[in-house]
Formats: C-alpha cells, structure tokens, sequence
C-alpha cells in the first residue's frame, strides 16, 4: 500500500513516459517484496509475479483514481451509471467506496488465495 500512497500522493508520475523516479522509489520496495516472499518459501519466480499483480493493482486503482479526480464529478456519475447489467450494479454498490480500503481489502483477498509455498 506505500507503493498505491506514493502514486496517489504524486499523481504526475501516472502521466510521465521517463518511469526511471518510479523505478527509483518502487524497487526498494519491490526487493523488500520480493525478500519476505522467499522468507515465507516461494520461489522468486512466485515472489516476482506476486508483486508483479500487487504493484500492477496499486498502479491501475491509482490511475483511476487520479482520472476520475481530474475529469470531476461528471465522470464519476458517468462511471456509475455505465454499469448496466444486475450483477456489475450490485458489485458496485456492495464495494468499499474508499479506495485505499477497497484496494486493501482487494490485496487482502489476494493474499488469503495465494497457493501456499512448496516446502
């Protein structure tokens, strides 16, 4: 979540094509990642696709976050009537409406469906 704070806190690194500042910022906590993932018994290749998801969600629910804020409450009210069918309607009513929560809530959920590491 430091990683989802950042962008959110820095919104101008969503709009940059020079992501070498991002690099600079996320590895430290990519390696951080990565070395508890190994701690718990996954392989790298495990660990790295595990922050490959997280960093990837993080990077995506800040960005909509970070578009919806710019194009003011319009887009927001748009978004929420484009879900048209009976179970996008429900899901969207059922979510968390803050969006650090929902995307703690979602990592959570990753986390608990994690296949446990092989001994």
């Amino acid at each position: 979540s430091r990683f989802y704070d950042f962008l959110v806190a820095n919104p101008a690194v969503l709009e940059v094509s020079n992501w070498r500042g991002l690099a600079m910022f996320g590895e430290p906590i990519m390696e951080a990642a990565l070395e508890t993932l190994k701690g718990a018994g996954y392989s790298l290749k495990e660990a790295g696709r595990t922050w490959e998801l997280v960093s990837n969600l993080a990077y995506a629910q800040a960005r909509v976050l970070n578009d919806i804020s710019r194009a003011g409450p319009m887009l927001a009210q748009a978004a929420d009537a484009s879900q048209s069918g009976p179970l996008s309607k429900l899901y969207v009513a059922g979510s968390n409406k803050n969006p650090r929560e929902h995307l703690a809530e979602t990592l959570h959920w990753i986390i608990a469906a994690l296949p446990r590491p092989r001994s």
